[in-house]
């Protein structure tokens, strides 16, 4: 935790952060208007095969337009998050329903929750961007673990990603094919399927636009960097200034579900000429993170701090000013 000087009383971190949570809902409120008003019909009525084949704004303009607001609340994307469940814990759930979910699949995993952090200017309020859960699968020698990236102060805490892990016992090790045919039946037909023949794995990747709507595969390739990989709003994402124009003109719309299935074999072609591995898997990691909602409490906690900053600055000004020096 880093030290730093108090908000004064007038001041103070709990009423700068009620005011950032007012404004942060104000300018969601006005964002989803500017939206509805600008967005051209064509996008409204949007069929996946049509937003599927859209092309993805360059990211090196000098000047990037911040991307649509995408309306988390709307049908669309809920069902989307209803649809990407993994381990039983959807996108947008508290923290607290998303336990109940995982522990009444398994009771067996315990929770152990990432140390929290603090800011310079709010030194006294702890950030939780991250809480883990282990234990044994449901199976014999098998082990299961989930991650799960929360959402920061001055936003209620929901989850914004999900990694699980399983690594498979020796005697009930799935097929590779059965893996693939059992996460397309889930999840649907992928925008990406792709292999690593030097480390016996296969990445799968579903991306979905702000619509909710599957993209083809050369929009994917363009965005896949975005976030195939567990996120979570750490204070390196807050605190560096660099990284949040990168997550706002690429990464912002798009909701990305990743799966690694790691095999003991090389890998073959299939019917439709696609690689995949053949023979047993070893282990399975499924990933899925919200881009809008990291993006969302990235920027939320961002402004909270500089208005916490900017407080202490005129805190020092103020005391600055009183003090006299003994000649």
């Amino acid at each position: 935790m880093m030290a730093g000087g108090m908000l004064t009383p007038a001041l103070s971190a709990q009423s700068v952060w009620q005011k950032m949570k007012q404004s942060v809902q104000q300018a969601e409120r006005n964002a989803q208007a500017q939206q509805h008003r600008t967005q051209p019909a064509s996008a409204k009525g949007s069929s996946p095969s049509a937003a599927a084949s859209d092309g993805m704004a360059s990211s090196g303009a000098a000047s990037p337009a911040a991307p649509a607001a995408v309306d988390l609340s709307s049908p669309t994307m809920k069902a989307l998050y209803r649809k990407l469940d993994i381990g039983g814990v959807q996108l947008g759930m508290t923290p607290q329903a998303a336990q109940a979910a995982l522990q009444s699949r398994n009771r067996a995993l315990v929770k152990y929750e990432v140390q929290p952090f603090a800011f310079t200017d709010l030194p006294n309020t702890e950030f939780t961007s991250r809480v883990n859960f282990k234990g044994p699968a449901a199976r014999k020698d098998e082990t299961e673990s989930i991650s799960l990236g929360l959402t920061l102060q001055p936003m209620q805490p929901e989850v914004l990603s999900i990694f699980r892990g399983t690594d498979y016992a020796i005697d009930y090790q799935p097929t590779a094919k059965n893996t693939v045919a059992a996460l397309q039946a889930k999840y649907g037909p992928e925008s990406l399927l792709e292999d690593s023949p030097s480390a016996n794995e296969i990445f799968i990747l579903w991306i979905f636009d702000g619509g909710g709507n599957l993209v083809s595969k050369a929009r994917a390739e363009k965005i896949r960097s975005c976030g195939g990989n567990f996120r979570e709003p750490s204070s390196g994402y807050i605190g560096r200034d660099a990284l949040l124009p990168h997550w706002n003109t690429n990464c912002e719309p798009y909701t990305i579900l990743k799966a690694i299935l790691k095999t003991n074999f090389a890998n073959a072609l299939d019917s439709h000429g696609r690689s995949l591995p053949t023979g047993l898997l070893t282990g399975l990691q499924v990933v899925v993170t919200s881009n809008p909602l990291f993006t969302k409490t990235v920027t939320a906690t961002r402004q909270m701090i500089l208005a916490a900053k900017a407080a202490n600055v005129q805190k020092n000004k103020k005391a600055a000013d009183k003090n006299v020096p003994t000649l």
